[in-house]
């Protein structure tokens, strides 16, 4: 990730792409966490609290303002853990297994209409639950 930013600061893009494998690498150890955590309230609880942590210097990185306008990385990465706990319990459930996909399909639908904004966007889902299954 830090060949990522250097790479974007001096154009280079052979540092943004050795940088951009951090994303996957990330959305991995989200889902493994997943599997191997006691608690999956917490595990939320945590990721979503440096979301909002880390949304402050983030907004005022970009926008140079504290309005919210695209959410980070962060953001991405806690809806994908969301919609791959909500396919697991669906997935637990014997009636809920036909509607498994539902999680997925809401937090792409989310992103595609503009409701939710953050990077990587559905992309961020869709690899989350690739990895998942």
């Amino acid at each position: 990730m830090l060949l990522d930013h250097i790479g974007y600061y001096n154009g280079n893009m052979f540092l943004r792409a050795v940088g951009r494998i951090a994303f996957p690498i990330f959305v991995y150890l989200i889902c493994n966490g997943y599997r191997h955590t006691s608690c999956r309230w917490r595990y939320c609880l945590r990721l979503g609290l440096f979301a909002l942590i880390s949304q402050l210097p983030f907004s005022l990185f970009c926008a140079n303002s504290l309005t919210y306008m695209n959410g980070n990385v962060f953001v991405t990465l806690l809806v994908a853990l969301l919609c791959v706990w909500g396919t697991d319990v669906l997935w637990g459930n014997r009636i809920g297994r036909w509607l498994c996909w539902l999680p997925v399909a809401a937090g792409c639908i989310l992103y595609q209409q503009g409701i939710l904004v953050s990077d990587y966007g559905a992309r961020g889902i869709v690899l989350a639950m690739i990895f998942y299954l």
